[in-house]
């Protein structure tokens, strides 16, 4: 390439540097800037002018690293072109920095503007209330009538004291509720149809149970509990035992064994089997000799009947393994204390008192 050729790249480097120059001058032109909000404009002004100018340095950005991509690619030949593409490279790539950095600038502005426009959006709240007069010295006030909410938590209680059993007394007036008042209605000739004060003022004077114990089937009543019926062994199972829990607390118990499925074979720990309040369940039939057993309440996990015989790995989700000397609790399990009887009967019975 000759001198002409030489000027003539000269001059052109020259003019994209000044084009790039001046492109990045009309964007900071616009305005957006940490200053860019001026008074007495409204937000939504300057948020519209931020987003423009972020678009023209988008567009900036693209044209000057498209020409920065074909110069890079250029042949050159002599020492001259070779200088002379080396600064037009150098003066590309100082553009496309202050171009970015003005990018990031504008990007800021319009987050900040647009968390602005949202503040200015939302209804200021109405002033506070002047406070109240301090109370004057009075008689002591009367008790007050309870809520509905604890009127049947405590009807829920006292029917469960007097037999009539309406689950957990948890305040919410359900089935098992409603099936447990309909009983002491059909047993007082009482005509109570939800929690109110009178129900539970009548409820509280009575003394003994009014609600007569029921067995399931398989089951029999002796007394105050319900046993379960036994059966004549057959030649597969006269070594093992029928486990039965009655649960006499207040809540559904959930309990865990750990015991021989046949007479002196391998030992398991399962669980959890749900008894209800006031009832007796057989949780399986398992081979004689030693058994462990834990429980805890349903609606309290750390509150129940736990032993200190031995300790052994339980999730709090439904499980069943062999046990092992060497296992190790995983991740979900707990260590927990196994109460411990050696049974030699046909039947054994787990009393979970409250």
């Amino acid at each position: 390439m000759g001198p002409m050729g030489i000027l003539g790249r000269a001059r052109m480097a020259c003019l994209l540097v000044a084009l790039a120059a001046a492109v990045t001058g009309a964007v900071a032109s616009v305005g957006v800037s940490p200053g860019f909000a001026q008074a007495g404009e409204d937000v939504e002004l300057r948020l519209r002018r931020a987003a423009q100018a972020l678009v023209a340095v988008e567009e900036e950005l693209a044209g000057l690293q498209a020409q920065l991509d074909r110069e890079r690619g250029r042949v050159v030949g002599t020492e001259v072109e070779r200088d002379l593409n080396r600064d037009t490279l150098a003066r590309l790539e100082q553009a496309l920095g202050s171009a970015r950095s003005r990018r990031l600038e504008l990007k800021a502005d319009v987050e900040r503007l647009q968390k602005e426009r949202e503040a200015s959006r939302r209804p200021v709240p109405p002033p506070a209330p002047p406070p109240a007069p301090a109370p004057q010295p009075s008689a002591p006030a009367a008790r007050p009538e309870p809520v509905p909410g604890d009127i049947a938590r405590a009807l829920q209680t006292e029917l469960g004291r007097v037999g009539c059993d309406a689950g957990a007394p948890d305040g919410v007036w359900g089935p098992a509720s409603q099936q447990a008042l309909r009983e002491y209605n059909r047993h007082t000739k009482s005509n109570h149809e939800g929690p109110t004060a009178a129900a539970l003022e009548e409820l509280r004077d009575r003394k003994s149970r009014i609600c007569p114990l029921t067995c399931r089937a398989g089951f029999k009543l002796e007394g105050e509990r319900c046993v379960a019926v036994e059966k004549p062994p057959t030649s597969d199972d006269d070594k093992k035992f029928a486990l039965i829990v009655c649960n006499r607390s207040r809540s559904q118990a959930s309990v865990a064994i750990s015991a021989s499925r046949e007479f002196l074979g391998r030992e398991f720990v399962s669980g959890w089997y749900s008894v209800p309040s006031g009832e007796c369940e057989v949780i399986g039939r398992w081979g004689m000799g030693p058994m462990r057993w834990m429980a805890v309440d349903f609606t309290n996990y750390n509150r129940g009947w736990r032993g200190d015989a031995t300790k052994i790995c339980v999730p709090r989700t439904a499980f069943s393994r062999e046990r092992s000397g060497s296992y190790t609790c995983g991740n979900n399990e707990k260590l927990e204390g196994f109460n411990e009887n050696f049974v030699a009967s046909k039947s054994f019975t787990i009393t979970l008192n409250p």
